[in-house]
């Protein structure tokens, strides 16, 4: 006979695993990004003086990340070498946040569902326009 008492549906799984990362979130030192006439402020509450919360990915286009830095550092990295590798194949100007914030998006959920243990992040990344009209900014949370 199966015994099923030690079984966890997918949905509670999940329940799980959302609520390990929002511990950890609550946890961490939070990023604030203001748009202003001139562009974008981003601000990140970091009391290390050797890992950085906030950096450039490409031209005009900044990253935040708080929650567990081992994992904001990986999407950090591989939003740079997105953007270098696009602005490479095509042109520095088809290289844009939206596209790196929707590849980050489909990979964080990706991670969530598929493995055990989910990237315990929220990342932000940010794009100064030529127009202060066409600034953009994109939230990617965990899942």
């Amino acid at each position: 006979m199966l015994d099923l008492s030690n079984f966890l549906s997918p949905k509670q799984l999940l329940a799980m695993k959302q609520e390990v990362v929002e511990e950890t979130l609550a946890m961490a030192y939070p990023i604030v990004a203001i748009e202003y006439d001139n562009g974008i402020m981003m601000f990140a509450e970091n009391p290390s003086t050797s890992l950085q919360k906030t950096s450039e990915l490409y031209d005009r286009i900044a990253f935040a990340g708080t929650g567990v830095f081992n994992d904001y550092e990986r999407l950090r990295k591989a939003g740079v070498q997105l953007a270098d590798v696009k602005g490479f194949q095509y042109s520095r100007a088809d290289v844009k946040a939206r596209s790196i914030a929707s590849e980050y998006s489909t990979v964080l959920g990706d991670i969530f569902v598929r493995q055990h243990v989910p990237m315990e992040v929220e990342i932000l990344v940010a794009e100064i326009g030529e127009i202060p009209e066409d600034n953009r900014m994109y939230f990617i949370p965990f899942s």
